[in-house]
């Protein structure tokens, strides 16, 4: 854990101030890249580190595989994730984007797409949340899925949402707690 709150992390020296002193938030999360991280083990295999891009996704990750109560701080913009990513200039991601209509950095497109998610779940940037509690509402997720990437190609978002699905099945059962809402979607 040292590692996701290491000195030059995006992490914000300021965020123990505002939580309650009952909750210490060990680690900041846009919400896309948990959904993305939800996903992608559901192969139930460890993370391995990316290095092309540098980033903690592997970490952040791995330590999110078996935390499901670890405490998060919500937010738009870098987060523990973009890490050591060389593209983590000044606070921003400087990485362009020639995939999605009407964006051409990641930046933008990632702060458009956590702001759509968020709304569908209700909830705020800067909403202490675990691992659980997102999975507990991501049946939101799931129903609003086609409006909230409606740029992309139909074909790419079914796939997300089967490999996300099969994710939250690989997780929340490695983490010992049940989702209810999962029974209405095909194994």
């Amino acid at each position: 854990m040292a590692g996701l709150l290491a000195a030059g992390s995006v992490f914000s020296k300021e965020i123990n101030a505002m939580v309650s002193k009952n909750e210490k938030v060990e680690m900041t999360m846009r919400i896309h890249h948990f959904f993305d991280i939800i996903r992608d083990l559901r192969t139930g295999e460890k993370m391995v580190a990316d290095t092309n891009y540098k980033h903690s996704y592997h970490s952040v990750a791995n330590t999110l595989m078996d935390s499901s109560d670890i405490k998060m701080k919500i937010i738009v913009g870098l987060d523990s994730v973009c890490d050591g990513c060389i593209h983590n200039k000044e606070g921003k991601c400087d990485d362009p984007l020639t995939i999605k209509k009407g964006f051409t950095m990641k930046h933008d497109y990632n702060n458009y797409l956590d702001k759509r998610i968020l709304e569908k779940l209700n909830w705020s940037e800067g909403d202490i949340v675990t691992p659980k509690k997102i999975c507990k509402s991501a049946g939101k997720y799931i129903n609003s899925i086609y409006q909230i990437y409606e740029i992309d190609p139909k074909e790419e978002i079914d796939a997300r949402k089967k490999e996300f699905i099969e994710g939250l099945r690989y997780y929340s059962s490695h983490n010992n707690f049940k989702l209810k809402y999962l029974s209405k979607y095909s194994s």
